[in-house]
C-alpha cells in the first residue's frame, strides 16, 4: 500500500498470488475467514462502493519478483480511527445491526448486517471517523449472504438448547 499525497489516493496491492479475504460459514453456522478468490475480492470492492459510497477503482494487475498482485486505488478520507463504540453507533445510524460474532479478521473486530449485506473486520484501523462525525469504512470485508437469517436462526436455536 502506498499513499500519493499529490492526488490524495491510496494505491493498494493484494498479497502476491492472493486476492484478499472473504468470510464463509461452516456446517455449524459459524463464520470463518478464508482467502478470497479474485472474483470474490472484486465483488467485495464493488460492494464497498455500492454500500458505503466509496470510489475504489481497479487499477490493474502488477507483477514483481514476489508474484502477481491486484492493484486498486481508493481516495483518502481525512479523520481518525473510530473507537469500537463509535463503530457500533455509526453502523447503527447507517441502519446496520450488530452480529453476534467477534474477531473475524482482527481479533477484536465487530461484524454487522443490513438485510443480506454483512460487514466483517470492523475495527479502528478499518473505520475512520471524520471531523463531521461521519463513520467511513475503508477496509472492511463485505459479503452478501443470501441465507443470513437462516444462519442467525440456526445459531440462536443452538444457543437456546
Amino acid at each position: 500500500m502506498r499513499f500519493d499525497e499529490a492526488s490524495l489516493i491510496w494505491w493498494k496491492y493484494t498479497k502476491p498470488h492472493l486476492a484478499g479475504y472473504t468470510v464463509d460459514f461452516d456446517s455449524q453456522g459459524q463464520p470463518y475467514l478464508l482467502n478470497a478468490l479474485p472474483l470474490q475480492y472484486l465483488e467485495r470492492l464493488l460492494l464497498q462502493n455500492e454500500v458505503f459510497g466509496d470510489a475504489i477503482e481497479i487499477a490493474g494487475l502488477w507483477h514483481d519478483a514476489a508474484g502477481e498482485h491486484i492493484v486498486s486505488t481508493q481516495p483518502h478520507i481525512r479523520g481518525r480511527p473510530a473507537t469500537l463504540n463509535e463503530i457500533r453507533s455509526g453502523m447503527a445510524e447507517l441502519g446496520f445491526s450488530e452480529l453476534p460474532w467477534r474477531g473475524i479478521g482482527y481479533e477484536k473486530a465487530l461484524a454487522f448486517h443490513l438485510d443480506d449485506i454483512c460487514v466483517w473486520d470492523a475495527h479502528p484501523a478499518n473505520m475512520v471517523l471524520t471531523a463531521a462525525g461521519l463513520l467511513v469504512p475503508i477496509d472492511v470485508i463485505i459479503t452478501k449472504e443470501a441465507h443470513l437469517f437462516d444462519i442467525l436462526n440456526f445459531h440462536r436455536r443452538d444457543h437456546l438448547r
